[in-house]
């Protein structure tokens, strides 16, 4: 059976620790890399896919930036019904379907869209709302903000296209001295 792991272990390992703890996973074949400075990961991956031992068993390493999707391909064929709302519209060969896996005690396979969880299942669904705060000096304006968040979120697409209001600039202008900017950055799983 395949599965995928998590391990977490000290962010102050060096390049050659994590190189021989990886060695030591014999059946691994695919490592994702996260949590550091792109130079070092690529250095760190390069190495990786130069060592002897790992390219002898042809494991894959990925070191995707933030938010950036890894597709890990797995030689077991499954099987799986599509219902409800995903049906609507019938996928091609080699479409990807975005949904919820759903596996049955006989193992039976079915992907569904997240709001027919409640429909298919036992289980009901609730939408959490997550907000972050971000530390901003004081007495910016709604542009400066903005920009401070687009390069925060630059691997994103969250603040691409977004531009300040018309009446938070008009803000800016008649108070430039008193007006406080909050910009929330909200969204739901």
């Amino acid at each position: 059976m395949k599965t995928i792991g998590r391990v977490s272990f000290s962010a102050h390992s060096d390049g050659r620790q994590t190189k021989e703890f990886i060695t030591a996973l014999q059946t691994t074949k695919h490592v994702v890399l996260v949590h550091g400075q792109e130079a070092p990961m690529k250095r760190l991956k390069d190495s990786l896919l130069q060592e002897p031992a790992l390219v002898a068993r042809g494991m894959s390493v990925y070191n995707p930036k933030n938010q950036e999707k890894v597709v890990v391909p797995f030689a077991t064929q499954r099987v799986a019904k599509v219902l409800g709302s995903l049906v609507r519209q019938a996928p091609k060969d080699g479409d990807f379907v975005h949904g919820v896996l759903l596996i049955n005690s006989q193992h039976k396979y079915t992907v569904v869209h997240p709001r027919d969880i409640s429909t298919f299942t036992g289980l009901q669904t609730v939408s959490i709302h997550q907000a972050m705060v971000l530390p901003l000096a004081a007495h910016k304006s709604d542009s400066e903000i903005l920009s401070v968040l687009q390069t925060y979120f630059a691997e994103s697409e969250m603040f691409k296209d977004v531009t300040p209001s018309k009446a938070a600039n008009d803000a800016e202008t008649d108070n430039a001295d008193t007006a406080t900017s909050r910009i929330n950055v909200s969204g739901s799983v």
